[in-house]
């Protein structure tokens, strides 16, 4: 018997089908006419100042993060950290909790240690 997808694929389509599940649901609980005229009226300069402030916090604090997983021996790129970062954002945005984020974040980064440490990742 083979199998139609494999546990990877099937993973990937899940996380897609939950994102898709978000994104309909703020479309549809927000008014787009609004939101694009709000936009179309504000500074974009000083839009586009605040978006690039916000996103290099971001690269900061997950360059902070890459600095204490180093104690705890992962090494991996920042890159990576960053990925996990934005990741776990995301999910911070959409879960009922405050770390959701970050128990996201350390799963991430317990699978890329060989052991699959979940320990040190999610000190």
């Amino acid at each position: 018997m083979t199998k139609i997808f494999n546990k990877k694929a099937l993973k990937l389509l899940l996380r897609i089908g939950i994102s898709l599940c978000f994104i309909l649901f703020f479309f549809h609980n927000t008014d787009s006419f609004d939101i694009g005229k709000a936009l179309m009226q504000t500074n974009h300069s000083v839009l586009l100042i605040g978006i690039f402030i916000y996103l290099a916090g971001q690269l900061i604090s997950a360059y902070k993060w890459r600095i204490l997983a180093k104690l705890g021996g992962f090494n991996i790129s920042l890159a990576k950290y960053a990925e996990y970062y934005y990741i776990g954002m995301f999910f911070n945005l959409f879960l009922p909790t405050t770390v959701g984020g970050d128990v996201v974040k350390s799963y991430y980064l317990s699978k890329t240690d060989s052991n699959s440490r979940k320990a040190p990742a999610i000190y």
